[in-house]
């Protein structure tokens, strides 16, 4: 029962920063302040946008070595 209720509370502190960081992001897109918490969020939200791209692209490549080294066979 000790392990239930701990696990809850690990959940429910887990969701409360998600959603703080989540609203943090949300301000600074839809604020117009210049200030340099709100251009280093937006940094950080770049680069991860990018890592992102990066991994698709890398994604798609793979997929088009794939059946390029298939189709050979």
């Amino acid at each position: 029962m000790k392990y239930l209720i701990k696990g809850k509370i690990i959940v429910l502190l887990l969701s409360i920063m998600l959603l703080t960081n989540s609203c943090i992001g949300m301000y600074c897109i839809l604020s117009d302040d210049g200030g340099s918490f709100c251009s280093e969020v937006r940094r950080k939200s770049n680069e991860r946008e990018e890592k992102r791209r990066e991994k698709r692209k890398e994604k798609e490549h793979r997929k088009k070595m794939e059946e390029i080294n298939k189709n050979k066979e």
